[in-house]
């Protein structure tokens, strides 16, 4: 047998990286899925603390329960309120929202916000909340004016 004689070739070493031309299609769809990524996380973070947080509110104690895998319950008598305010920032003036803020003299919770109520819901607590104070004070012989 005859072996063909071919001179060969030597064969060069290429080094090479992606270039920015190549990927900006996938530039584009991060630039438009970014934004909606983090409005996603937005939400799931306004709903977990919706779900997580329950105010009951008796004519003597605000009961607040925070939490989903672990619950942590707090009482606020209410003869410790000082303070009640209903309040409304500039966005919750636009979209109807309040909360309300209590001021107290208790050491755990010297001011407490409840947010996330529409402007009818948040009067109406407000004005349950204040006859519910001055009858807690009232009973615990404490002087203070709301």
């Amino acid at each position: 047998m005859e072996e063909n004689k071919t001179p060969k070739k030597k064969l060069k070493t290429y080094r090479f990286s992606p270039h920015f031309g190549g990927m900006i299609p996938n530039i584009i769809f991060a630039v438009i899925l970014m934004p909606v990524v983090i409005g996603i996380f937005m939400f799931m973070n306004l709903v977990m603390k919706k779900n997580s947080t329950k105010y009951t509110l008796s004519p003597k104690r605000l009961t607040v329960e925070k939490g989903i895998m672990s619950r942590t319950v707090s009482n606020l008598e209410l003869w410790r309120i000082t303070d009640i305010q209903l309040k409304q920032s500039g966005g919750q003036v636009v979209f109807g929202g309040c909360s309300i803020e209590l001021i107290t003299k208790d050491i755990s919770h010297p001011v407490l916000r409840i947010e996330g109520m529409s402007i009818k819901r948040g009067r109406a607590i407000y004005k349950v909340m204040t006859q519910y104070i001055a009858h807690a004070l009232n009973e615990s012989g404490v002087m203070n004016t709301v």
